[in-house]
């Protein structure tokens, strides 16, 4: 969805720049961001891929539109696809393809700018973004699986001495077990002499 509402607010951008008007809403694209930048976008990254030094621009009120870029989205009937989103302390990014090509463009949030990627891609996460908490909730069930295992492994290696002091202990539970049962059989043996004393004197 949101792929689709930026390639008509980059197709209403070209036609402003082609007529020397200003009618595009920059609301209209900056809600995405507002919205879930704080829990999806990626936390870490090398910013230094993510950003441009200067370039040839078309300039759109306060945003800046690399003009090689608006040729290549103009070629590709400005069709793009959004990838993900990078929030990298005070500053969000966002990554778009441009559709049917290997062509891979910049939108910085804060800087106001879009321009193309020339940078090493494999260098940089672009799968799908994920929720940051349940990032976090995965990281504690993996740490929570780590314990569990360590816990098992030192269940299963325990020292010599540790050991015979367990058999010990359990011998002693089985012996108090034991007794037990003794003593119930023998209060149940009491109960049965007592009730035919009973019957027997009633007679």
């Amino acid at each position: 969805m949101y792929s689709g509402i930026f390639s008509q607010h980059l197709k209403a951008l070209y036609k402003d720049l082609t007529e020397d008007v200003f009618t595009a809403n920059w609301d209209n694209v900056l809600y995405f961001h507002k919205k879930y930048a704080k829990e999806f976008y990626r936390l870490e990254a090398d910013e230094s891929l993510l950003k441009v030094e200067s370039f040839p621009a078309y300039q759109y009120k306060d945003y800046s539109i690399e003009r090689k870029l608006l040729g290549r989205l103009n070629i590709q009937g400005f069709k793009v696809r959004f990838v993900c989103g990078y929030a990298i302390r005070t500053h969000e990014y966002e990554l778009f393809k441009i559709f049917q090509t290997d062509d891979y463009f910049i939108f910085s949030v804060d800087d106001k700018k879009l321009y193309l990627f020339d940078k090493e891609l494999d260098k940089l996460d672009i799968s799908e973004n994920q929720s940051n908490q349940s990032t976090i909730i995965d990281q504690l069930k993996n740490k929570n699986e780590q314990l569990e295992d360590t816990m098992n492994e030192r269940k299963r290696n325990l020292p010599p001495e540790v050991e015979a002091v367990l058999k010990d202990y359990i011998r002693n539970l089985e012996n108090i077990d034991i007794m037990s049962k003794i003593f119930a059989f023998d209060e149940e043996t009491n109960i049965l002499r007592a009730m035919l004393n009973l019957n027997l004197n009633n007679q």
